[in-house]
């Protein structure tokens, strides 16, 4: 228990609560992202739910890199994340092209689950 404990008052020494603050954060808007992606029924809501979840990972990645050292962040891990954002739009234009595509085809906002169909 000691050693936690000295962990963790390294931990606020060297500055670090704000890097665990947005860990945490990160890792609550991935949840919530991953539970866009299965449990909601519509495909809007999914595509925000990939969304979410993408936002999350980018910042856990800045929040690794600020681990390292927080003066002096490693511009590798920001330059994979600008990178990330950018494929992220991409990502999101294709998927609402489709959604819009998928609508005019169906009519509907919802995908169908097999077998609901004959309900």
């Amino acid at each position: 228990m000691n050693d936690i404990l000295k962990a963790l008052q390294l931990v606020v020494d060297n500055g670090l609560e704000q890097v665990l603050f947005y860990a945490f954060a990160s890792c609550f808007v991935m949840c919530m992202g991953l539970y866009g992606v299965l449990a909601q029924p519509t495909i809007i809501q999914k595509i925000l739910g990939i969304n979410l979840f993408g936002g999350g990972v980018s910042l856990l990645i800045v929040c690794l890199a600020l681990k390292s050292s927080p003066e002096r962040p490693d511009a590798v891990s920001h330059a994979m994340v600008i990178t990330g954002l950018v494929v992220s739009v991409s990502a999101t234009a294709l998927l609402l092209a489709i959604y819009i595509r998928l609508q005019r085809l169906t009519g509907q906002a919802a995908l169908d689950i097999e077998g609901e169909e004959s309900k």
